[in-house]
């Protein structure tokens, strides 16, 4: 609350605006004022402060990936799911927290005809022998080719999060 100046705060109260003030491009906190909501309920203005997520692509350069992360964000608030968003959030950051997974890795922990998602590549490492749907940012040229020789799909997730826009049954491989 120090933050905000009292100006502003006096003049949100006369023309019931919502101030808004971010903290460290992450959280973003909202200032309801209305007329009797509160501890006190005497008919003068009180206020509630509510704290939301925010999902900053502003620092990200690649369109594709921007795209992706508008589209993931999306189809999460269409279908009130909280899977699509987390990976939203996953790819909102930095590039070096990415995941990359060999297909080896997948093969050990998945199980014939699931469903994996992973938000960053997926590399061409190791064998695969189950038919297994991956949907990834990134596919190296190695894996597609050995996703598809053992019967499996490889997706992006825009296409995945159409077909399944709640996210159940699957699986998040980091």
């Amino acid at each position: 609350m120090n933050e905000f100046k009292q100006s502003n705060i006096s003049n949100s109260i006369a023309s019931n605006t919502i101030p808004e003030k971010r903290i460290n491009n992450k959280y973003r906190i909202h200032i309801n004022w209305e007329k009797g909501i509160g501890s006190r309920n005497d008919g003068k203005r009180s206020f509630e402060i509510g704290v939301t997520m925010a999902v900053d692509i502003s620092r990200k350069t690649s369109p594709v990936l921007k795209e992706t992360i508008v589209q993931l964000k999306d189809v999460s608030r269409k279908s009130e799911s909280v899977f699509w968003r987390d990976i939203a959030e996953r790819l909102t950051r930095g590039r070096r927290r990415y995941a990359s997974v060999d297909l080896g890795k997948i093969e050990r922990l998945c199980a014939e005809g699931d469903i994996v998602v992973v938000p960053g590549s997926v590399l061409g490492g190791g064998k695969i022998e189950k038919k297994i749907t991956i949907s990834a940012l990134k596919f190296s040229s190695s894996a597609i080719a050995k996703i598809a020789t053992a019967g499996g799909k490889s997706r992006s997730l825009t296409d995945l999060a159409e077909e399944n826009p709640k996210g159940l049954n699957i699986k998040i491989i980091r």
